[in-house]
């Protein structure tokens, strides 16, 4: 009897065997659409229990004592604990008995009336996951062990007075506290060493991020931030943070995603020497952002992926591609005053695969700024409905997959013994799809 799963029970109450000590052997158990009960069995008697799931128990507004039962230390070697889909539940009343003293892993979801307190001593904590609790006001679990923590669509009276040393992940979405607790950061100069993963959404309090507070980092995404203005890069020297171009910031970080963040207007100064091992770049829906920084993207950069950026493709002539040896993955799109695409020097010989995005004035593909891709492998052409045909002497010889979506006009002369069906015929993997 290792695992049991209880859904759908109908009764107010559990049956008194529920949670009974003398079922010592459960490893696993799950309660769900228990709607009537109004309270949950002594769960925290089950010695052997490592996993619990509680989900979808309308009745239930108080998670008290009686969840812990009468043993010296309740829950003793459970591991992860999950509520979820709760609407009524307003309070969980900590246990006073050294509960939970192994538990790693903790996920409240869904629970938009709890507002009141959280446990406090998790000494074994190392991911916390609260989604949608909108009303919970209260200060979070900031043991050291935490390495993962995600915040998300939750109340802005969270209590975040610092991160957790260990941790090494954050996820926030609709999270606004996030603005004044970086800034307290930066004022009083203590960065969070051990941070590799950031990914916050929805935060419109967001107005700069300071990566020189993060040396650490490797993944860094934003989004859906439309007040962020800037990524702050300043190298730190003596305590203080300065400008300048001379050491790295974030060494170690390789992939850097910026979306939906209408008032960027610059990418970080000097970023070719501040983050010198990105690999991967992604910018879409940054209207406002104008162009790369003046001494170039990092040289290592291999996969870059710009989606309507008007006023930086608007630029892309000064974007030196060329200079970037390891580019291999470039993927364009979203802008409307393009007739003609690739100009003659803007893509690099290193490429891969090049994707054409949503350029719906598009109506020409310039052999001149294809001819030279020698490495290409892989084209995808998608949503370009005014493209009318593929270039006279055909595209780049060392293609071995086409995909054509959404493109009406051309996908009709590429089809087989369709006109420009001679010109593709070479490629050994053609797609061609009308409905994607």
């Amino acid at each position: 009897m290792a695992r049991i799963s209880i859904i759908g029970y109908g009764g107010p109450t559990f049956p008194e065997w529920v949670g009974d000590s003398s079922f010592s052997n459960i490893l696993s158990l799950t309660l769900g659409e228990c709607k009537r009960c109004s309270s949950l069995p002594p769960l925290g008697q089950l010695a052997s229990l490592k996993y619990l799931v509680v989900q979808a128990f309308d009745g239930v507004v108080v998670i008290g004592t009686e969840f812990y039962g009468s043993c010296m230390k309740p829950f003793g070697n459970l591991e992860e604990l999950r509520f979820e889909r709760m609407p009524h539940l307003h309070e969980w009343i900590s246990s006073e008995g050294g509960a939970f003293p192994v538990l790693r892993e903790l996920y409240i979801k869904e629970c938009p009336n709890l507002s009141k307190a959280l446990p406090s001593h998790l000494p074994s904590l190392t991911t916390l996951e609260i989604e949608r609790c909108q009303q919970l006001a209260a200060a979070l679990p900031t043991t050291p062990p935490i390495c993962s923590l995600k915040l998300d669509d939750i109340s802005r009276d969270v209590l975040v007075t610092k991160l957790p040393s260990g941790l090494h992940g954050l996820r926030v979405d609709g999270f606004n506290p996030i603005s004044s607790l970086l800034e307290g950061m930066e004022r009083m100069g203590v960065p969070s060493t051990n941070l590799e993963e950031i990914e916050i959404r929805n935060c419109g309090s967001l107005m700069s991020f300071p990566l020189q507070m993060f040396s650490k980092l490797k993944s860094f995404q934003i989004s859906e931030c439309p007040n962020l203005e800037s990524l702050v890069a300043y190298e730190r020297t003596h305590g203080n943070f300065t400008r300048s171009c001379l050491n790295a910031v974030c060494p170690d970080l390789t992939l850097l995603r910026l979306w939906n963040c209408s008032n960027v207007k610059s990418l970080p100064k000097c970023m070719h020497s501040l983050l010198p091992s990105l690999e991967i770049l992604q910018l879409g829906n940054c209207p406002e952002l104008e162009s790369f920084p003046e001494e170039g993207l990092p040289a290592k950069l291999q996969s870059l992926q710009i989606r309507n950026c008007r006023k930086l493709i608007a630029g892309r002539m000064e974007w030196n591609l060329q200079a970037l040896q390891c580019l291999s993955h470039f993927s364009f799109g979203e802008y409307e005053d393009i007739e003609s695409f690739p100009e003659k020097t803007l893509l690099p010989t290193t490429l891969i695969t090049l994707g054409i995005w949503d350029l719906q004035n598009l109506k020409s593909l310039d052999y001149e700024g294809l001819q030279h891709l020698t490495s290409l492998t892989q084209m995808r052409i998608s949503h370009c409905p005014n493209l009318q045909s593929i270039p006279e002497e055909g595209l780049p010889s060392s293609l071995s997959s086409l995909i054509i979506s959404q493109c009406p006009l051309l996908e009709q002369r590429c089809l087989h013994q369709g006109e420009d069906w001679p010109k593709i015929s070479h490629i050994p993997d053609i797609d061609i799809n009308w409905d994607s």
